[in-house]
């Protein structure tokens, strides 16, 4: 339950660079959505992703590789 009367510490909470929890959900969220890039690519459809840029940044390595630039 968050106390909505301090979002900041809210906020801090869910910032993944002081939250090890945070962290992880994020990797977690990575590894989905690189799973489902990687399934709709695969099966031959047109794949148009518009996410966070630190979402982005993180899987450009692994987008590179699945289409061979």
């Amino acid at each position: 339950h968050f106390d909505q009367e301090n979002a900041e510490i809210s906020q801090r909470m869910s910032d993944p660079s002081t939250s090890p929890i945070s962290e992880y959900c994020n990797y977690l969220r990575d590894e989905v959505l690189l799973d489902r890039i990687r399934s709709a690519w695969s099966s031959g459809q047109s794949v148009f992703v518009a996410y966070g840029s630190g979402h982005a940044i993180k899987l450009e390595p692994a987008l590179r590789q699945l289409v061979d630039i």
